[in-house]
């Protein structure tokens, strides 16, 4: 799971670090904030194992048929109006 940090951050820098999770990239001057450029750091942590061979992904045309596809979808649409 990744996660995009603000530089210069020493307590998201810390909390993530904390949490087992790894910087895998930075990107220089990626934002301008309060007269100042600022890079951002990339960052990531494997919350379970892959796969050895994952599914291959479905149709939505196939979804939209299953039972659990009502429930799946109302619950999307609340997330989405909060």
């Amino acid at each position: 799971m990744p996660a995009l940090l603000g530089l210069p951050h020493p307590p998201s820098v810390a909390f993530h670090q904390s949490v087992g999770s790894e910087p895998v990239g930075v990107i220089k001057s990626a934002g301008y904030k309060f007269g100042v450029w600022h890079d951002t750091a990339w960052w990531q942590i494997e919350l379970q194992p892959h796969a050895i061979a994952p599914h291959p992904p479905r149709l939505i045309s196939e979804l939209t048929g299953c039972p659990q596809w009502p429930r799946a979808l109302n619950a999307g649409l609340v997330r989405v109006s909060r």
